[in-house]
C-alpha cells in the first residue's frame, strides 16, 4: 500500500516529459509576433520614407531637364507596389512627360494610364505645350474609348414595352419595362408623359428593378386624367448610364406613344331608384299634383260642385 501512495504522489507531480519544450516553442513564437507586430510600423513608415525621397528624386531630375534619368528613377518607382494612388499618378505624369520630350513611342500608354486611374485628371498650370498637345490626344483616345464601349452597351440593350391603347378616366395608369440589360450599363429610367393638350411633358423617374428581375416600373397617378375622357395621353421612355449619357428609349418627343383615356364608366347593378334621374321626375309629379288639387278646391262656390249642362240620370 505505501508503495502504491508513492507511486501515485511521483505520477502526479512529475511534470509529461514533452511538455516544456512545447511550451518554450510557444513562449518563443509569441516574443515573434510581438516583436513583429512592433516593428511593422517602423518598416511601413521606412517604405512611405523611401518612397517620397524617391519621388523628390524624380521631381529634381525634372527641373533640371534630366529626362533620361527622370525615365529610369521613375519605371523604378512605379514597380513599387506600395505607393498611393496620389503618388503612382505623379509617378506617371514625370515619367510620361519626360517621354513625350524625348519622343519615346511608349508616351501614349503611361498617359492613359493616368487617365484610367483618375479620368478626370487634368496637368497643372505650366506644363509644357509639347506634353499637354500629347496628353490631350490621349483625353481624345479616352473619349473614343467610351463611346465605342457604350455603343457596344447600347447594341446589347433591349426594351420590352407595355401595350396600353385605352384607360379609364380617373385611374391610375401602371407601366412596366422589361429592360435586357446584359452589361449593367442602365443607371436610370424616367417615363416621359403629358396630356394632348398641355404643352410640356412630365417626368416620371421609374423605380429600378430590387428582385433580381428586369423589370423596372411606375404609375401615372388617377388625378392626371380625371374628367379627361376623350383626351389621349402621350408618353416616351429614355434610360441613361452612371454619367448621364443617354441610352435606348421607346418612341421620343416627336413621336410619341398614345393612351386614349374614355370617360369612366357609371357603376353597375344600382337600382333605378337610386338614380337621380327617378327621383327628379317623382319630385316633379309631386308638385303637379299637388297644384291640381289646389286648382280644384279653389274653383267652386261654398265648396259645392258646379253644376253643368248635362242631364242627370237616376241610377236605380
Amino acid at each position: 500500500m505505501l508503495a502504491l501512495r508513492k507511486w501515485g504522489r511521483s505520477h502526479v507531480c512529475a511534470k509529461p516529459p514533452k511538455m516544456r519544450p512545447l511550451l518554450l516553442a510557444i513562449a518563443a513564437y509569441a516574443t515573434f509576433l510581438g516583436e513583429s507586430a512592433l516593428a511593422a510600423p517602423a518598416a511601413q513608415q521606412a517604405t512611405d520614407q523611401d518612397g517620397q525621397r524617391l519621388l523628390a528624386e524624380l521631381r529634381t531630375l525634372a527641373a533640371d531637364l534630366e529626362y533620361d534619368r527622370v525615365v529610369a528613377v521613375g519605371r523604378r518607382v512605379l514597380l513599387r507596389g506600395d505607393l498611393s494612388e496620389d503618388q503612382r499618378i505623379e509617378a506617371l505624369v514625370l515619367l510620361g512627360s519626360a517621354l513625350v520630350i524625348i519622343a519615346d513611342p511608349s508616351a501614349p500608354d503611361v498617359l492613359d494610364e493616368i487617365l484610367r486611374l483618375r479620368p478626370s485628371y487634368e496637368l497643372p498650370a505650366g506644363t509644357e505645350r509639347k506634353v499637354t498637345v500629347a496628353f490631350a490626344d490621349a483625353k481624345a483616345r479616352q473619349r473614343r474609348a467610351e463611346e465605342a464601349q457604350r455603343i457596344a452597351a447600347v447594341r446589347a440593350m433591349v426594351i420590352e414595352s407595355p401595350d396600353i391603347a385605352k384607360a379609364a378616366a380617373g385611374e391610375p395608369l401602371v407601366f412596366e419595362f422589361a429592360i435586357r440589360d446584359p452589361n449593367r450599363v442602365v443607371n436610370s429610367a424616367a417615363l416621359k408623359y403629358r396630356l394632348a393638350t398641355s404643352p410640356d411633358f412630365l417626368a416620371l423617374t421609374l423605380r429600378p428593378p430590387n428582385d433580381g428581375s428586369d423589370r423596372w416600373s411606375g404609375q401615372i397617378p388617377g388625378t392626371v386624367t380625371a374628367g379627361k375622357g376623350g383626351v389621349d395621353l402621350q408618353w416616351f421612355l429614355t434610360t441613361s448610364d452612371a454619367a448621364g449619357q443617354p441610352l435606348i428609349g421607346v418612341a421620343d418627343a416627336a413621336a410619341p406613344r398614345l393612351v386614349h383615356i374614355d370617360k369612366a364608366p357609371a357603376p353597375a347593378g344600382d337600382p333605378f331608384y337610386k338614380k337621380w334621374w327617378f327621383w327628379t321626375a317623382v319630385g316633379v309629379g309631386a308638385a303637379a299634383a299637388t297644384t291640381a288639387v289646389i286648382l280644384a278646391t279653389n274653383s267652386g262656390d261654398d265648396g259645392n260642385v258646379p253644376q253643368g249642362d248635362l242631364p242627370t240620370v237616376e241610377l236605380r
